[in-house]
């Protein structure tokens, strides 16, 4: 699954001219999200049809309730992060083609790039 996530990311389809950096890799982790999602509920459905009913039972109260989480988590994360930044629990993304780097590609200081919320782990150990 690793290789597969890290080989899709280095697919993207060339972003328009008014994409910014920001749309574009969130769309990109969308769309990743989605495609490992498809594979591990293929894999779990195969897996299933062999199980006791009882068995079958408890695996779909807990992807249920799995799925309910995630899906909770992601909508505060996404809800909050101008919140986390606005209180400036923030930092800069080094990993990003975005950040400002030199010619040899070494970081150029002070750090420029685009703010991303930080403290975020907060947000699913509360749900």
């Amino acid at each position: 699954v690793y290789w597969f996530v890290t080989f899709s990311s280095l697919n993207m389809p060339p972003k328009s001219s008014s994409d910014t950096d920001e749309e574009s890799s969130r769309r990109s982790l969308d769309r990743t999200l989605g495609i490992v999602v498809a594979i591990v509920a293929a894999a779990l459905g195969a897996v299933c049809v062999d199980l006791p009913r009882h068995q079958q039972l408890s695996l779909a109260a807990n992807l249920g309730l799995s799925l309910l989480g995630f899906l909770l988590t992601t909508a505060v994360i996404k809800s909050s992060g101008d919140m986390f930044i606005a209180a400036r629990l923030r930092g800069i993304d080094l990993n990003k083609r975005t950040t400002k780097r030199d010619a040899a590609g070494n970081l150029v200081r002070p750090i420029e790039g685009i703010e991303i919320p930080e403290s975020m782990g907060t947000v699913s150990a509360t749900i």
